[in-house]
């Protein structure tokens, strides 16, 4: 397996966009995100429906996210959820 493949797809992002991608994803399922008609509904509730807490751009990209990370391969995934995981449990150690 190729190491930290994840990295090339989430690396470049904001890893509170990636952590809310992921909670979306689990929430959504691979399937529905990646099904054009589903993901394209999810934007555009967005656009209809903002949240306040966020700006557009922010959700847009935590979407995109989403969507990216529905196309990783099941290995490459778990090695993110792994590293996230252990990113976590570290800084709690150091608190």
């Amino acid at each position: 397996m190729r190491e930290h493949d994840y990295k090339k797809v989430l690396g470049k992002n904001n890893p509170v966009q990636n952590a809310m991608a992921l909670a979306l994803l689990i929430e959504h399922g691979r399937t529905n995100i990646l099904n054009d008609d589903y993901y394209n509904n999810i934007n555009k509730n967005l656009e209809e429906n903002p949240n306040s807490l966020m700006t557009p751009d922010f959700q847009k990209e935590v979407i995109k996210i989403t969507r990216d990370m529905a196309k990783m391969s099941s290995n490459d995934l778990y090695d993110f959820i792994k590293n996230e995981v252990h990113v976590v449990r570290k800084n709690d150690k150091e608190r």
